[in-house]
C-alpha cells in the first residue's frame, strides 16, 4: 500500500511541474568582476556592465563548451563614454584577429560573429567620466547544420544559424534576428509544436496515475473482505 502511494505521489510531482516549460535564461556576466577570468558557457550568456569607474583595463576570455561551435556576438548596448578617443572596447579572436573594434559608442553596436568558440573582450580608458555608462551583449553558441540542416536538438533561425533548441522563447534574442522569439503562442509562451513529447509523456503518466489508484484501490477492498469474512 506505501508503495502505491509512493509513486502516485511522484506521478503528482511530475504532473505539477511538467508545465514549466519556459526557455533557459541566459546567465548575466558582468565585465568588470570578470576581469581576467575565463567564462565558460553552453548556449548563451550576456556580458554587462555595472560600474566602470574605477576600471581602466579590463580583459576577458568568453568561450562555448561546444568546441565545434562558433560565437554570435549581439551587441544590443553601447554607451562606454563621451570621448571614443579615451576609450574603447576591442572584441578578438583566439588568433589574435580583430573580431570588432575599436567600439565605444551605439552607432558600432551591430552583430558580429567568431569564426571558433572562443572571443576575448579587451576594455581600455583613460576618461575619468566612465560613471552610468552601459554596456549588454548577447553571446550565443551556434553552428551552421550539416548541409543546412540543424540538429534535433537545435533551432534554425531564420538566418539559417543553428541554436540550442532550449533558448527558444526565454525572451532573449539569440538568433540575432528575433525568430527564436516570434512564435511563442505555445503553452507557456513555448513554441507550437515543441511540445508533442511533453504532452504524450503527460497521457502516459495520468493514465499511470490512474491504474496506480485503481489498483491501491482493488488491494484495499480485498484486504476489507478478508477481514469481514473473519
Amino acid at each position: 500500500m506505501a508503495s502505491c502511494c509512493v509513486v502516485s505521489l511522484l506521478c503528482a510531482i511530475f504532473l505539477s511541474t511538467a508545465f514549466v516549460c519556459d526557455g533557459e535564461k541566459p546567465k548575466q556576466e558582468v565585465l568588470e568582476a570578470n576581469c581576467n577570468n575565463n567564462i565558460n558557457f553552453l548556449g548563451s550568456v550576456v556580458l554587462l556592465v555595472s560600474n566602470l569607474t574605477s576600471v581602466q583595463q579590463c580583459n576577458l576570455i568568453i568561450q562555448s563548451t561546444i568546441a565545434n561551435n562558433r560565437l554570435l556576438i549581439d551587441i544590443t548596448k553601447l554607451d562606454l563614454v563621451d570621448n571614443c578617443t579615451d576609450t574603447k572596447l576591442d572584441i578578438i579572436d583566439d588568433t589574435g584577429s580583430s573580431i570588432a573594434g575599436p567600439l565605444c559608442e551605439e552607432e558600432n553596436a551591430t552583430v558580429f560573429r567568431a569564426e571558433s568558440n572562443v572571443a576575448q573582450f579587451q576594455y581600455r580608458t583613460s576618461s575619468p567620466n566612465t560613471a552610468g555608462k552601459k554596456l549588454s551583449v548577447i553571446i550565443t553558441s551556434f553552428n551552421l547544420g550539416i548541409n543546412g540542416t540543424c540538429a534535433s536538438i537545435e533551432y534554425q533561425c531564420a538566418n539559417k544559424l543553428c541554436i540550442p533548441k532550449d533558448l527558444l522563447c526565454n525572451g532573449y534574442n539569440e538568433c540575432s534576428d528575433n525568430s527564436d522569439e516570434n512564435d511563442c503562442s505555445g503553452p507557456n509562451g513555448t513554441p507550437p509544436g515543441e511540445n508533442v513529447g511533453l504532452i504524450v509523456g503527460l497521457t502516459f503518466a495520468c493514465l499511470l496515475v490512474v491504474a496506480v489508484a485503481a489498483l491501491c484501490l482493488i488491494r484495499r477492498l480485498r484486504r476489507q473482505q478478508g477481514y469481514d469474512s473473519v
